[in-house]
């Protein structure tokens, strides 16, 4: 009986030392701490790439639309050289302004880009809204992927860029799967306070020739979208 008692007593005492609980607790709490702590710092650095990127995307697509009146503009002051002009009459026909006031089938007021570019420039037979697209595309940063397009709507004229960095969420994409692409959209308006009460005296003088017209409102909008495309000729 006395053994069995001093059996009994070395149970008991075994499972009541608490002698080394400190560092099996701490093997089993370490890697979920760490784990979480990888995963925070991940967070932290992919929400600092999708700003880097929303920055990068907001700089390209308002300094092209700041430049956008002037392609000779130095592309980060705006500065450009004297006597150096795109034309007298390049909004009616490079600028897409006919399309948006005379809209006829197949015609497309809209550009777009990619960056990186795809290749070398094209030859001379590039329009005016294309070379100038393509020089926002070319100052992209290079990790950077995305597009820079031209939207005209009479009144309203934007530069639009999308992009994105594909490699920016990879590493935390190892651990959630459903973290995006740090990607931004940004528009930007290209304002020009002389040009846009010329677009708006030139929008209401038609529209009340339109209405004076009556049925031949139709035909007369297509015989005056022509005069005008000879002129911007």
């Amino acid at each position: 009986m006395r053994g069995i008692r001093t059996k009994g007593a070395f149970g008991r005492g075994f499972w009541s030392d608490a002698s080394g609980s400190l560092s099996v607790e701490a093997s089993m709490v370490f890697p979920v701490v760490l784990l979480l702590t990888m995963v925070l710092v991940l967070y932290a650095l992919y929400t600092a790439k999708l700003v880097l990127v929303h920055y990068g995307t907001a700089v390209l697509a308002e300094r092209a639309a700041y430049n956008w009146p002037n392609s000779a503009a130095e592309w980060r002051t705006g500065a450009y050289p004297a006597g150096r002009h795109d034309g007298l009459y390049w909004r009616l026909a490079e600028d897409a302004l006919l399309q948006a006031l005379f809209p006829a089938g197949g015609e497309s007021r809209d550009a777009e880009e990619p960056f990186p570019p795809d290749g070398p420039p094209a030859d001379g037979a590039q329009g005016l809204v294309t070379r100038k697209l393509r020089r926002a595309a070319e100052t992209a940063p290079e990790w950077l992927k995305g597009t820079v397009g031209w939207k005209n709507r009479l009144l309203i004229r934007s530069v639009v860029a999308e992009a994105s960095d594909p490699a920016a969420a990879l590493p935390l994409r190892r651990f959630w799967n459903g973290v995006p692409e740090a990607r931004a959209s940004v528009s930007a308006l290209a304002v020009e306070p002389a040009e846009f009460v010329r677009s708006f005296e030139l929008a209401r003088y038609y529209t009340a020739k339109f209405k004076r017209q009556g049925e031949r409102a139709e035909s007369y909008r297509r015989e005056a979208g022509e005069v005008l495309r000879r002129r911007g000729g």
